[in-house]
């Protein structure tokens, strides 16, 4: 599963917030968090992936 989607999602929420097509009035904080969590994940899962390809190198 890419972030791509869930990134371009966020971008479009905030900008249809930004623009005043949508008027929200909830914290942002957790919208944050979970782009961030996502970002980590996928973070970890590259790295993970890296570490299994390079296994046979070293």
């Amino acid at each position: 599963m890419s972030v791509l989607p869930l990134l371009v999602l966020g971008v479009a929420v905030v900008g249809l917030v930004v623009f005043g097509v949508v008027q929200l009035h909830v914290p942002y904080w957790p919208l944050v968090a979970g782009l961030v969590l996502a970002l980590l994940a996928a973070v970890f899962r590259s790295g993970q992936q890296l570490r299994k390809d390079a296994g046979g190198l070293v």
